[in-house]
């Protein structure tokens, strides 16, 4: 979320280069998706989704951190599937006010706000990280 935040603020391109190690990825992954399509029998469409979670996605990328302090992978898997509910309606409710907004998405200013509020959402997040004070403490 911090590389987000300062991606759409402009202050920082760093995300764009996790975003890149994604893509190899995903096009590593074309002649699986090809085995899949089309999607006609229960098996395919669970193997699609199971690909799906391959597409280069700044914000998925930026949870994995959290889901992985959550302190087990039962914890994480169910921060993921949070996200991943909880993220649904907004990025449809934000698809649609996109093309309406167009616009102001390309002011500057707009961006820099948006992106200082998602450095301090991923603040808020760094801050309830379980530990996390002690281990900076201990380093500094």
């Amino acid at each position: 979320m911090l590389l987000v935040g300062l991606h759409v603020g402009g202050w920082s391109r760093a995300v764009l280069r996790l975003e890149g190690v994604g893509t190899t990825l995903w096009r590593g992954l074309g002649p699986l998706r090809k085995a899949v399509m089309p999607i006609d029998s229960t098996a395919k469409s669970l193997a699609a989704g199971a690909l799906w979670g391959w597409i280069p996605c700044g914000l998925v990328y930026g949870m994995l951190p959290l889901a992985m302090a959550s302190g087990d992978a039962g914890q994480g898997a169910l921060v993921m599937a949070a996200f991943g509910l909880g993220t649904a309606p907004t990025l449809v409710v934000a698809g649609l006010a996109a093309a309406r907004l167009s616009g102001w998405r390309r002011d500057p200013r707009v961006r820099q706000v948006a992106g200082a509020m998602l450095v301090a959402l991923a603040c808020v997040g760094f801050a309830r990280v379980p530990g996390l004070a002690e281990a900076l403490r201990a380093v500094c």
